[in-house]
């Protein structure tokens, strides 16, 4: 009596688009943080920035920092608070043109290579103020007041390819700040065909 195995063959497919919020389908590695992750700085008095590192592949190398930095408190008549998404390891995020602020994409948007993408350090929220002169607050992110309603839009590049993904973020306006709550995220990843 003989016995033969035969080996089943098949093909990884990797998407190559996904919709913001998206959260199940073929292809679709879906995480929700609890708790959220706050980037926000505790006691400015003794620490003025913030950082926090995020491995959204899973693969143990991280893939973005959120960044915060804020001025120290006695810089009296004055104040600034800088909030950013640093890419790294030739990762991108999406932004809007030239501006190289982080673009916050709807539902009905596509998050695929159609879309403005950049390696450089991306604008989520920045706010300075001179006593006397102007105040000015820039980025697109102060306004997005409540979660599920845009998202920002990120790339992983791995062994030459493109995996698409989103953070669901929004601003929280906390003690006369604005914290920034990411709440989930969705990495698009292969599956058997």
């Amino acid at each position: 009596m003989s016995y033969s195995c035969k080996k089943e063959e098949f093909s990884l497919v990797l998407p190559d688009e996904i919709t913001p919020g998206q959260k199940y389908g073929s292809g679709i590695d879906y995480v929700d943080f609890e708790p959220d992750l706050n980037c926000s700085i505790i006691d400015p008095w003794n620490k003025q920035d913030t950082n926090i590192n995020l491995d959204l592949n899973r693969d143990g190398i991280y893939d973005f920092t959120l960044k915060r930095v804020m001025c120290h408190p006695v810089f009296l008549g004055g104040d600034c608070d800088d909030v950013t998404i640093i890419p790294l390891m030739n990762n991108e995020i999406c932004v809007r043109s030239e501006l190289g602020w982080l673009d916050t994409l709807s539902i009905q948007d596509t998050i695929d290579s159609r879309i403005t993408w950049t390696n450089k350090e991306g604008l989520i929220y920045s706010y300075n103020f001179v006593l006397g002169g102007i105040s000015s607050t820039e980025g697109f992110w102060f306004n997005i007041l409540s979660m599920d309603d845009k998202y920002l839009g990120f790339k992983i590049i791995k062994d030459d390819k493109k995996y698409f993904g989103w953070m669901g973020m929004y601003a929280d306006s906390v003690n006369r700040s604005i914290d920034f709550i990411v709440t989930d995220y969705a990495i698009l990843k292969e599956y058997p065909e």
